[in-house]
């Protein structure tokens, strides 16, 4: 174990076992490290950690492939994602990490989505809720029933379930992700981009995540243009995705900085690479909660070109 502020060494020590016992071996790795750290925990912290939310390892090896599926986020990889949560519940019925990735899921795809998605919204608030019902301390249940929750117009309360994830697993990069990313589409910019921040803090090493182009996005959203011009120029950088979601925010950013040629080069890329893409059927836009904002981000992306 390694400072990441630091890079000085705290802690290594090596472990055989059996992976029929992977789970038990977790534990006390677990133990270890907190033992090793001089760490003092609460109780709810100590069952926490002992906590098990599926003892089907093959069931919780497919579940967290799946959740790096989605992204970058096209159609052909959320399905996919889709389909591996699916395979989750039919492994193990008991855990809610299937039941939150298929609400997860339909909540994506509608999120990038050109069409209606209120039939797949419906169902993703039903599995977010079958999710909490299996096992009401995974975290990841509760993002899930947030993002549904934003869909349906429901801001203050999808931002309770998402504050919700957080509490329950505080070190989950993608809790703060959302929780920051819900925070921006009503407004409270300053909280979200520090939420989204932390998760990018928590996981620096996921380039194709969605981190940057949410950080990017709360940054137009916000009126911070020359802000959302860095993010996308360091996603690039790095070798994140270019798709519609940072080819939207990167044309709109580049618009508001009057960097005209770029936000038209981004707009053809788009064009191009996208051809079904077009502002008035993108339902990310349908999130955002101040009709004045949502125009505004709709003409700069307009104005550089975007269908």
């Amino acid at each position: 174990m390694i400072d990441s502020q630091t890079g000085g060494h705290l802690w290594a020590d090596r472990y055989d076992g059996s992976i029929d016992n992977v789970f038990e071996l977790q534990d006390e790795v677990s133990a270890k490290v907190v033992e090793a750290l001089s760490v003092q925990l609460t109780r709810g912290e100590v069952d926490s950690l002992r906590r098990v939310h599926t003892n089907n390892l093959e069931a919780y090896e497919l579940f967290v492939r799946a959740r790096a599926t989605p992204y970058p986020p096209v159609p052909e990889r959320i399905d996919s994602a889709l389909e591996m949560f699916e395979r989750v519940i039919e492994m193990d019925p008991n855990f809610a990490g299937g039941y939150a990735g298929v609400s997860f899921c339909l909540c994506f795809g509608g999120f990038w989505a050109f069409s209606d998605p209120s039939d797949k919204i419906a169902q993703a608030y039903d599995m977010a809720q079958k999710a909490i019902a299996a096992d009401a301390a995974f975290g990841w249940s509760y993002t899930a029933l947030g993002f549904a929750l934003m869909h349906r117009g429901q801001w203050e309360e999808a931002i309770g379930a998402a504050r919700d994830a957080f509490r329950r697993q505080p070190n989950d990069a993608d809790a703060h992700a959302f929780l920051g990313m819900f925070l921006g589409l009503v407004g409270d910019h300053a909280e979200g981009l520090e939420a989204i921040d932390q998760a990018i803090r928590l996981n620096p090493q996921f380039i194709f995540g969605p981190y940057l182009n949410q950080r990017g996005q709360t940054q137009v959203i916000s009126g911070d243009y020359a802000g959302g011009v860095k993010t996308f120029e360091i996603n690039i950088g790095r070798g994140g995705p270019v798709g519609p979601p940072s080819i939207s925010y990167g044309s709109a950013a580049y618009m508001g900085c009057d960097r005209v040629e770029e936000a038209n080069n981004l707009a053809a890329r788009m064009r191009t690479e996208f051809p079904d893409f077009s502002v008035e059927k993108w339902n990310y836009l349908t999130l955002i909660s101040d009709d004045s904002v949502r125009q505004r981000f709709s003409d700069l992306m307009r104005a550089a070109g975007i269908p």
